[in-house]
């Protein structure tokens, strides 16, 4: 995700954190970038609940419009690869404004959602800097 690496990119130890990447990187022999890039992007999600994913969700299915929580579900229950409804609906962009002054769900960061059909719970470690 192009933004976040830019705000990383900008923190004051970055060089040092990325020399000390890169030297660990020569030491491994036989890895490639690819095979490296490869397993990153299996173990690391490209979506990840937010509040103001929740929020959006939750404000639509009050007015009985659930489309934003299927398409949460339908977008968490695979978050490893890039999905274009996803992407149009900027879950990989960097948060909206409106979104930063979201406080914590609950205590253990846990949503539970309404359906028409049941309730629907997603565990979630949230925390306010990431909303």
């Amino acid at each position: 995700v192009t933004w976040a690496l830019h705000d990383l990119s900008s923190h004051q130890l970055f060089s040092d954190w990325s020399r000390l990447y890169l030297l660990r990187l020569a030491r491994q022999e036989g890895d490639n970038d690819g095979d490296r890039r490869h397993r990153m992007k299996s173990v690391n999600p490209r979506y990840v609940l937010r509040n103001w994913m929740a929020e959006s969700a939750t404000r639509k299915a009050e007015t009985n419009d659930f489309s934003e929580v299927v398409l949460l579900h339908d977008v968490l229950g695979n978050p490893f690869i890039a999905q274009d409804a996803a992407e149009e609906s900027g879950y990989a962009a960097r948060p909206p404004l409106w979104g930063r002054r979201l406080k914590k769900y609950g205590e253990l960061g846990y949503f539970h959602l309404l359906l028409p059909q049941g309730r629907l719970s997603i565990r979630g470690s949230v925390s306010e800097s990431l909303c």
